[in-house]
């Protein structure tokens, strides 16, 4: 059989899990009961408590200098995740970092209590680690009309207590721990951040804690015959040629090597931070940076361990049907004129014409919505085809945004929402 035709059943299998189900076929039920573990996982849903911003004029004002997140509506984002969860039945449910807004206490307290209440209503396992958003932020704050004031942020230790049920705990290693889905497939999530007092520190750090701990997990999933995937806030691969230092993982090399080498590695990271969804792999390993779900379009993910020890990550937007009617909708507009208003005084700054400069700002939303959403390269002709894109051409030598869009536009050959690895053959097979 071709690859491609490989590819094809392998996705057709998974296809037929979740119509099991939805009820379409026969068998539907958890994975677990097939030997086939589904483990959903979403990344930066920035929650901020309603109570902290209603009716702030000045909180809207500050989500517009930022990229697109929608926090205004963060509590609903919340509400449609985990009913989708309840849809899906996955073996377990993981948020990879940045839980709230700017760590404020009150968005904490509320969203550990909804996730603690979900897990023990439905039975799903769900384990959290922190983001740079969480922990010791100075810019906790509650939003009033006409101002905003200092709200209480949490420390380290404090994190634990808040998440108690949701969290484990590594000396020296922050909160990282290991969850089992099922007998086959392991999740351990690498707590690698930097948490200073009021001081918020972008990138993470690989520590040697850290290095012992992922050893000794892939050592005893190797004797368990299981397969471990990673999971960490911080990007474990350089994402694109635009991302900052701040984006990633220091010093990760022992971390790569062991999950280069080891057998029981699927050799696949879950990160975040970035907001955009972007796969990439290097040397064979693959780090998946799942979507903000805080972001146009809301993207979850979805990852697959088969029986056979073949592994996929799948990318999806929250189903409409748990949104209010017209959210997605509402949501990418708000995205595309936040980009457009931080290009507007590029495009005036170079005389263009009035049509000209509504070319350039029409295709900088398109283009900065596709990338964001992970589909730069399925709409890379079509925006190609585009006036704007030509327009933009024009000022290649004087526009930082062309150059972002060439720069990406290269860079766009892999699938951004879609990867898989077959089963797994350690170095010496």
């Amino acid at each position: 059989m071709s690859a491609g035709g490989q590819r094809m059943n392998r996705r057709m299998a998974i296809l037929l899990c979740l119509a099991g189900l939805l009820g379409l076929v026969p068998g539907g039920g958890r994975a677990a009961e097939v030997g086939m573990a589904r483990i959903m996982a979403a990344t930066d849903l920035h929650y901020l408590s309603p109570s902290l911003y209603q009716g702030s004029d000045v909180f809207l004002a500050a989500l517009r200098r930022g990229d697109g997140k929608l926090t205004q509506h963060s509590d609903v984002l919340l509400q449609a995740l985990l009913d989708e969860v309840r849809h899906q039945q996955p073996d377990a449910l993981i948020l990879t970092g940045d839980l709230t807004f700017n760590g404020e206490k009150q968005s904490h307290l509320e969203l550990a209590a909804a996730l603690r209440a979900f897990a023990e209503e439905t039975g799903i396992p769900v384990r959290v680690i922190p983001g740079n958003h969480d922990i010791l932020i100075a810019d906790a704050h509650a939003f009033f009309q006409g101002g905003w004031a200092g709200t209480a942020t949490i420390t380290e230790a404090e994190f634990g207590e808040i998440y108690a049920g949701l969290v484990g705990a590594t000396p020296d290693a922050g909160y990282s721990t290991v969850l089992r889905a099922n007998e086959r497939a392991w999740v351990a999530l690498l707590d690698v951040g930097v948490y200073t007092k009021d001081a918020s520190i972008p990138f993470g750090v690989c520590r040697e804690a850290h290095n012992r701990f992922l050893q000794q997990t892939l050592a005893e999933a190797e004797e368990a015959g299981a397969l471990v995937v990673t999971c960490t806030h911080q990007n474990l691969l350089d994402q694109t040629s635009f991302n900052p230092e701040s984006f990633g993982v220091w010093y990760p090399g022992v971390l790569h090597q062991l999950l280069r080498e080891s057998p029981a590695s699927a050799r696949l990271n879950l990160s975040g931070h970035i907001h955009a969804q972007h796969i990439v792999t290097q040397d064979g390993l693959t780090d998946a940076a799942t979507g903000a779900l805080s972001v146009s379009p809301h993207l979850y993910a979805m990852v697959t361990v088969d029986p056979d020890g073949e592994v996929t990550y799948s990318a999806q937007p929250l189903c409409d049907a748990h949104l209010p009617e017209g959210f997605q909708a509402m949501s990418r507009q708000w995205f595309r004129s936040i980009t457009i208003d931080k290009d507007r005084p590029q495009t005036a700054a170079f005389g263009v014409s009035a049509e000209e400069e509504e070319k350039l700002l029409d295709f900088a939303g398109d283009f900065n919505a596709a990338f964001f959403a992970g589909t730069l390269r399925e709409e890379r002709e079509a925006l190609m085809a585009s006036p704007g894109y030509a327009a933009w051409k024009r000022l290649t030598e004087v526009a930082s945004f062309a150059r972002y869009m060439d720069q990406l536009m290269d860079e766009a050959e892999q699938d951004c929402r879609y990867w898989e690895n077959g089963p797994y053959l350690s170095p010496a097979q």
